[in-house]
């Protein structure tokens, strides 16, 4: 998906990449279960953006 929208928006991709690996990542790797189910679901829906 990153590649394909790369392709159109240098910019998007970086938001997204940093998103994911930055923010959403290291929730799901070191939080517990409360704090994944408490900011994963908003950040996988785009309601929220990790950083």
């Amino acid at each position: 998906m990153i590649e394909e929208i790369s392709r159109v928006d240098a910019d998007v991709v970086v938001t997204l990449a940093v998103h994911t690996s930055a923010g959403t990542l290291p929730i799901l790797a070191y939080k517990n279960e409360e704090q994944k189910a408490r900011f994963v679901p908003d950040l996988a829906r785009g309601r929220g953006s990790g950083a």
